[in-house]
């Protein structure tokens, strides 16, 4: 229930003066009513006198811009949330049995918490659920997502604690270890599944380079995972599009892991569906985890990059280093040490022939004219690029080109402010690889230094790591997208980059280098110069998934198109599905197809608008045999314990939980939720008060026309 605390109004002035001009006019309003024509009755005439002066008190009150405030609290009784974990990882085996256990918990949490209680079943999103839906409990989810979970609950502030009964094996999202840290509620995990090692080989991790290109050879590394099969003899290969490119014979390992390096040279650029296998072996427990397929993106042979810098710097050099990794990309650097003054030269003809720019601090306090002109009339004809503003880029010069950016330069400040990173997961991930989305470590980069000065995404821009000061948000983002028309490009609004690449050398040394060469991968894309483009979320799907697919549609301008009729066409090689795509804005348009069959798919879709026809290019998946959440069916007892920690909450297996009920009962004991909040009228502007002043006149002018007056 809300309540309102207390209220007050602010006004632009003296209240003095209005207490001295009120009175004026009152003593005004007695006065012209003191003798009238014709004569009215003593009532009669207090009533006009009292209407006149609330409508002349308002007028004046208006003058001086008042504003209300009202301060509202709301007692909130926490609720303890229940999820179920309904994925089929946990249908392998004894799927009845887990059932009842789970139906025996529910029971249990039903009669033993006090207070309110809401369940949910969850696979790829939370969905609510209670006894009636008994049915709907069957193990049939295709992936097992962690993170929605605590998406769905930092919607609702009535979450007084979270308990979550699954196997802990994740197959979708990542592990939201600093999500439930973050949510400041306690999340007791209950562990339900086989904790046996069983007799099993299977593929694990696939690593290969982010950037591959055709006609250059590349190395794949997998690991071959065994459990109980030590010094066997077995075959590893690798395939592409189910030919054969190379077999290997391994021992296997009595450490339980071998790694296995493939040596791979694609022919062409384009989608590459690739797929490595390792025999089977007498006695395995699953054998649908001894293939693995995974798709490569190829890019064209060997491209050029330019970076311009306006001095030299630790950024520029962690940007390089990072850039040189990649041998398939050709480097030139343009860097400004003084004013008309370059470090070992440069040629002009670098920034017009490069596929791809990357701005580092630029423009500076030295920066040309000439270099400026030619770098951004580049820009303005569609040249991809990534801009990064440290804390001396020259914000004024950079203004002139404003058009030309991603976001606009409000006010310049000559302040810095230390910020951290946050992600917005879901852009951020449409972007960048897993590699480069690891949550654990960008929750623990340091702060970086950004420019006070007032950097705001455009419409058409995407945000995809918000900053921060102390978990407060600012409203000027750290890094963002655009996609517009036939241009890209990335801006990064901070500086000491170079900080990231320091804290992240131990933990994880390839994640810097991988987070730059995804921006490089991302603006070199060649979809980015077309009309008409549609494509799937991913490029595999598992058996029972939801295929969505995203279209983009341009005119010859490349102005987004307002109305359409887009229909995408589904083939498998024997049958044709068609599929109306819905609008979702202005040039965008969007469908889920709900798949039942295994095999490679291709598509392609057409656009009908003001009598126009335009065909997609045909791209590609893949819905992979099995189910990935079959792959490895082990429960995760640490994940699912860490979980538990970080959150302040605990783990219990299923078949022994009682203390926790003590536990959530304590929790809420006494425990009510407050928040607060305000509410602001500027009572000068708003239209009911101007509704009231006219209707008081109104009422004024009737009475005196009903009396006859003047």
């Amino acid at each position: 229930m809300s309540i309102t605390d207390k209220f007050h109004i602010v006004l632009n002035g003296n209240p003095l003066l209005i207490m001295i001009g009120s009175l004026a006019l009152i003593i005004y309003t007695w006065y012209i009513y003191k003798f009238t024509i014709p004569q009215i009755s003593s009532f009669l005439k207090y009533v006009l006198i009292f209407i006149r002066s609330i409508v002349i008190i308002l007028i004046l009150f208006l003058t001086f811009e008042p504003q209300l405030t009202i301060n509202n609290s709301e007692k909130i009784e926490p609720v303890n949330y229940l999820f179920i974990d309904n994925s089929s990882s946990l249908a392998i085996k004894d799927s009845a049995d887990r059932i009842g256990l789970i139906k025996n918990f529910q029971n249990d949490f039903n009669t033993k918490i006090t207070t309110a209680k809401k369940e949910f079943l969850f696979g790829i999103n939370p969905k609510e659920f209670n006894d009636i839906d008994s049915s709907k409990l069957n193990f049939s989810e295709p992936l097992t997502n962690f993170s929605r979970i605590f998406e769905f609950a930092k919607k609702n502030k009535n979450v007084g604690s979270i308990t979550i009964i699954s196997d802990g094996i994740i197959t979708d999202g990542y592990e939201p270890f600093y999500d439930a840290e973050k949510l400041g509620v306690p999340v007791f995990t209950i562990g339900i599944g086989d904790t046996s090692i069983l007799k099993d080989l299977l593929i694990g991790d696939i690593f290969y380079n982010q950037n591959i290109y055709a006609e250059k050879s590349t190395e794949i590394e997998t690991q071959i995972v065994n459990y109980g099969f030590e010094n066997s003899l077995v075959k590893v290969s690798l395939f592409e599009e189910n030919k054969l490119i190379q077999s290997k014979d391994i021992v296997l390992s009595p450490t339980a892991i071998n790694k296995v390096k493939f040596d791979y040279t694609p022919s062409e650029s384009g989608d590459k569906k690739m797929r490595i296998s390792v025999t089977a072996l007498p006695g395995e427990t699953n054998t649908l985890n001894n293939s693995k397929t995974f798709y490569l993106k190829v890019l064209r042979n060997k491209f050029k990059l330019t970076v311009i810098s306006g001095s030299p710097s630790a950024d520029l050099s962690a940007i390089v280093s990072s850039l040189s990794s990649d041998k398939n990309i050709d480097i030139k650097k343009i860097v400004e040490i003084s004013k008309n003054k370059f470090l070992n030269g440069f040629e002009y003809t670098w920034i017009d022939s490069a596929d791809v720019l990357f701005l580092i601090d630029f423009p500076g306090e030295n920066s040309s004219a000439e270099l400026m002109n030619r770098t951004f009339s580049s820009i303005q004809n569609n040249k991809p690029y990534f801009i990064l503003i440290t804390p001396t880029t020259d914000l004024s010069k950079l203004k002139r080109v404003e058009q030309q950016l991603p976001f606009s330069i409000n006010k310049i400040s000559s302040d810095n402010i230390l910020v951290q990173a946050e992600l917005v997961t879901e852009n951020f991930n449409a972007i960048f690889s897993s590699l480069s989305a690891q949550q654990n470590i960008w929750s623990g980069l340091p702060p970086i230094a950004k420019n006070n000065s007032e950097l705001f995404p455009k419409p058409e821009s995407i945000t995809l790591i918000k900053s921060s000061v102390k978990n407060i948000p600012l409203n000027s983002p750290l890094l963002i997208s655009r996609s517009i028309g036939r241009q890209r490009s990335i801006s990064f609004l901070s500086g000491e980059i170079w900080k990231w690449q320091l804290a992240s050398a131990d933990k994880s040394p390839i994640f810097f280098t991988n987070f730059i060469n995804d921006i490089v991968k991302w603006l070199n894309l060649s979809d980015s110069k077309k009309q008409f483009t549609v494509r799937t979320t991913k490029k595999l799907f598992s058996n029972g998934e939801n295929v969505e697919f995203i279209a983009e549609l341009y005119d010859q301008t490349f102005i987004p198109i307002t109305d359409a009729d887009v229909v995408i066409t589904i083939n498998n090689g024997s049958t044709n599905i068609e599929q109306k795509l819905e609008k979702v804005k202005d040039g965008l348009y969007s469908g889920i197809w709900e798949n039942g069959f295994e095999g490679d798919y291709s598509f392609h879709a057409i656009a009908k608008f003001d009598g126009v026809s335009l065909k997609s290019e045909t791209e590609r998946f893949s819905v992979v045999p099995g189910s990935i959440e079959k792959y490895d069916t082990r429960m995760n007892v640490e994940f699912l314990k860490r979980l538990a920690h970080v959150s302040g909450g605990n783990f219990f297996f299923i078949d022994n939980y009682e203390s926790l009920f003590n536990e959530l009962n304590r929790i809420n004991l006494n425990r009510v939720i407050t928040t607060y909040s305000y509410n602001e009228f500027q009572l000068w502007s708003n239209s009911w008060t101007i509704a009231i002043i006219i209707i008081l006149f109104a009422i004024e002018w009737f009475i005196r026309k009903r009396a006859g007056m003047l």
